[in-house]
């Protein structure tokens, strides 16, 4: 019949413009398909790794001549890697340690060539913390790999034990264990569980040398400890080996002592020179001696009042 022949057409009409319009959808191209990305923290930066460790090991010993490890770190094509909240440990003196952090650390070199570490540039908040106890802080410092020696430009502050200080500028010397303020120095010991033996001093530069037990004080030195008052263009400090006791001081130029004791002893020492020598409690004078243009002021009777010896040098007991 006429109308099948016409339904079947219109049927065949469909199914071709249907197909037609498969066609077509499945060759047009569907949105853009877009890749996770994580952002990077500088572009420039050639790799950007997560937690990593560095370390390098002396064949001749076995023993690791530094651990560094980070919570980031960017690498970049010039040779630089930063690291983020980076840790650097370095082997010290009887097998202790020194432990150095800061929020930013930027190594120049790594080559596996290089023997010493190179240079390290730390910001963001740096600490130096001994296994004895010493611990040195500041904003910002450079450790030179090749010199053993942390450099710090600004503030800084110390604390060992007892004994605390600041200034502006230091370096810490690690092969010699040596700590110099070369500032604005100011070093203070507190009192001890007795109540005495407090110390402070002041300078334009101090010293400490942790493995020789001494502090000295170049340019001004100033002291005042259990009553006296030392002065001193230079003043060392020779301490027991446990570094709580005071054993000797020795006064260079224009040294002067104030207030050195009760009654019938020495109120008052000056000369060129002075060396002084402490009893077993760190504390009592024992022997004093005075170099050039030597003057002594005395405690003498209520009425008498004070005495005064001069002579070109006078020893003290």
């Amino acid at each position: 019949m006429r109308w099948q022949k016409v339904a079947r057409m219109a049927i065949a009409a469909f199914v071709l413009v249907f197909a037609g319009f498969v066609i077509v959808a499945l060759r047009r191209p569907g949105p853009p398909v877009v890749l996770p990305h994580t952002p990077r923290t500088d572009e420039k930066a050639a790799a950007e790794v997560g937690p990593s460790t560095m370390t390098r090991t002396d064949l001749s010993t076995g023993k690791p001549e530094f651990v560094l490890n980070s919570k980031s770190q960017l690498k970049y094509a010039d040779g630089r890697h930063v690291l983020k909240d980076a840790e650097l440990t370095l082997p010290d003196r009887d097998g202790r340690t020194i432990l150095i952090t800061a929020g930013e650390m930027e190594v120049l070199t790594l080559k596996e060539g290089d023997k010493p570490l190179g240079t390290v540039t730390m910001t963001h908040g740096t600490r130096l913390k001994a296994s004895d106890g010493l611990e040195v802080t500041s904003d910002r410092a450079t450790y030179d790999g090749k010199l053993d020696v942390l450099s710090v430009p600004g503030d800084v502050q110390f604390a060992r034990g007892r004994l605390s200080g600041s200034g502006r500028g230091a370096t810490y010397d690690k092969g010699r264990d040596v700590l110099w303020l070369l500032d604005q120095a100011r070093m203070v010991v507190a009192a001890d569980e007795k109540g005495g033996g407090a110390v402070d001093a002041t300078a334009k530069a101090a010293g400490l040398a942790r493995a020789e037990h001494y502090i000295r004080l170049t340019g001004q030195a100033h002291v005042v400890s259990d009553g006296r008052t030392l002065d001193a263009d230079d003043l060392t400090v020779q301490l027991s080996p446990d570094d709580k006791l005071i054993q000797t001081m020795k006064l260079r130029g224009n040294s002067r002592i104030t207030g050195t004791g009760g009654a019938s002893v020495a109120q008052g020492m000056s000369a060129r020179d002075i060396d002084l020598t402490y009893g077993p409690d760190g504390r009592t004078m024992q022997h004093a001696r005075l170099m050039e243009n030597a003057s002594v002021e005395l405690a003498g009777a209520e009425k008498s009042g004070s005495r005064k010896v001069t002579g070109r040098s006078i020893d003290l007991t």
